[in-house]
């Protein structure tokens, strides 16, 4: 036992759960039965693989308080409440994409660079400054681990471009993420 204080113990004992199980999750895996559950239900509604795991959980040690304690079942649901926050978190950190606007010159340059060195297509749009004139207005989506490639990329081809990068909340259509490469295309 490292600590001798419950309190501590459940807290960081819930930290670590949560991390390792938003890894296992990540990598495709499940570790009990809850988990598979969760996974199987939260592809078909809008709840978090978390929440369902904390629901679950809130019926388990309900009936757990019963037979053993309250005191116990109590520490046990506070550990799975913040297992299934971390857990939330860790899965939304490793999902977040971003959405990449890009008024340039040299589109066709920079859209072959960014297919070429980054595996991702582009959207090319007209567009027209109020004061630059005729411009390419340039769409892509990537991960929040490539904005710093592409910010490479569009440096070495032109650097009066002007960029403009947001979080995206959702992806509807062809273009499906996967867990191991991020996502094809905009």
């Amino acid at each position: 036992n490292a600590t001798g204080e419950t309190l501590l113990a459940v807290c960081f004992g819930g930290v670590l759960l949560g991390l390792g199980v938003g890894i296992v999750i990540r990598g495709g895996g499940c570790l009990d039965g809850t988990e598979a559950v969760a996974i199987l239900v939260s592809r078909k509604t809008d709840l978090a693989v978390g929440q369902m795991v904390l629901g679950m959980n809130i019926v388990i040690y309900g009936m757990a308080g019963i037979l053993f304690g309250v005191d116990r079942a109590l520490y046990s649901l506070l550990t799975y409440f913040i297992t299934s926050k971390v857990l939330d978190m860790v899965e939304s950190e490793m999902d977040q994409v971003k959405a990449a606007l890009i008024v340039t010159d040299d589109a066709t340059e920079i859209c072959k660079q960014i297919y070429s060195r980054m595996g991702r297509t582009v959207t090319i749009m007209d567009g027209e400054g109020m004061l630059s004139g005729k411009k390419k207005v340039l769409y892509c989506v990537i991960t929040k681990y490539e904005v710093r490639e592409l910010r490479e990329v569009i440096d070495s081809v032109d650097h009066s471009a002007f960029v403009s990068i947001s979080d995206v909340s959702e992806i509807i259509g062809n273009h499906v993420k996967s867990t191991d490469a991020a996502l094809e295309g905009a």
